[in-house]
Formats: C-alpha cells, sequence, structure tokens
C-alpha cells in the first residue's frame, strides 16, 4: 500500500462530509421557502444542489475540487439566505449564468471530455460564487467576460 494513501484517503472523507453537511443545510433552507414569487430563483438553486451533490459526486468533482465544492454549497446557502431581499439581482445574475451555462452546453455536447470545457464548467461553478456569495471569495479571478473568452478559446 502507498504510504500517503491513509492520510489522503481520510481528507478526502473530510471533504467530502464538509460538502455533505453544506448540501444538508442548503437542501433543509430550500423545504422551508414558500413562496411562488421566488420559485424561478428556488428551482436553480435546486438544480445546482442536484448537480453538484448526484450520485457519484465525489468522481465526478474529483480530488481538486472537492474543497472548491463545499465552497459552491455554502454559496447557495449565502443565495437562499439574501434571495428574498434581493429577488431582482437574483434573476439578472440567474439570467447571465443561463446565458453561459447555455453557450457551455454547446461546447459540452460537441466535445463532452476536453480539459478545456471541464475547465470552464468550473468558472461557471466560481462566477456562481462570485456573484451570489462575494465574500466567500472564488479561487481566481472570474467574471463573464473571462468566461465567455475561455469558451472562444475553445472554438478557436
Amino acid at each position: 500500500m502507498a504510504p500517503y494513501l491513509p492520510a489522503r484517503t481520510s481528507a478526502v472523507v473530510d471533504r467530502v462530509v464538509r460538502a455533505l453537511d453544506a448540501a444538508a443545510s442548503v437542501e433543509r433552507h430550500l423545504r422551508d421557502q414558500r413562496s411562488l414569487s421566488l420559485l424561478a430563483s428556488l428551482a436553480d438553486i435546486r438544480a445546482q444542489l442536484e448537480r453538484l451533490t448526484r450520485d457519484g459526486f465525489v468522481a465526478a468533482t474529483g480530488w481538486s475540487h472537492l474543497t472548491d465544492l463545499e465552497r459552491y454549497l455554502k454559496a447557495l446557502a449565502v443565495r437562499l439566505d439574501r434571495l428574498p431581499e434581493r429577488p431582482a439581482t437574483d434573476a439578472a445574475a440567474m439570467a447571465t449564468m443561463r446565458r453561459l451555462e447555455d453557450e457551455w452546453r454547446r461546447y459540452a455536447t460537441a466535445s463532452p471530455m476536453s480539459p478545456e470545457v471541464e475547465r470552464v464548467r468550473w468558472m461557471l461553478e466560481e462566477l456562481r460564487v462570485s456573484l451570489w456569495a462575494q465574500s466567500l471569495g472564488t479561487a481566481y479571478p472570474v467574471s463573464e467576460k473571462r468566461v465567455l473568452r475561455a469558451l472562444d478559446a475553445i472554438s478557436a
């Protein structure tokens, strides 16, 4: 057995447990929401939660993004907390994300396993943090323009 394996396994389990705790918190908060006027935003939050924690999420996320996963889930909680006070701001940010994610899906369909397409996938998650939970910080500078440039570079 490789000498680093027990420590790495423990670190993975720790990161997964923290991510699952954050996901459970978002799930509880979602169940408490009753406002029909927030339905579109709540559906978007639920879709992101399901995308991030679907069956096989640990392997799909990979070691390098497990710490980021917890931050993405915490960003969902921040978004939920602020949503009743800022529904118009949330809707505008959601429209931006839908445009970018639709564009990304075109590339993902054409070359699903491309490292460049995968990199933009994570950029989109970082952008969500930037739009809804700036206080958590992003792993690197990200913006709508940067995502569009990254998508343009794929097609070049």
